[in-house]
């Protein structure tokens, strides 16, 4: 559970973060997910932006 805390923490600065520095460009956003040797699942997030 604490991770979740942190995790969640760390989300909502870094997309604030995020917000504030891109406010009033556009930007692209993508996600993709797979699955690594040991079947993990893995999820990566580009932000692609003109500034």
């Amino acid at each position: 559970q604490l991770l979740g805390l942190l995790l969640d923490e760390e989300h909502e600065t870094t997309q604030q973060s995020l917000y504030e520095f891109q406010k009033g460009h556009f930007a692209t956003g993508q996600c993709d997910r797979w699955k690594d040797i040991s079947k993990n699942h893995l999820i990566t997030f580009l932000v692609t932006a003109a500034n």
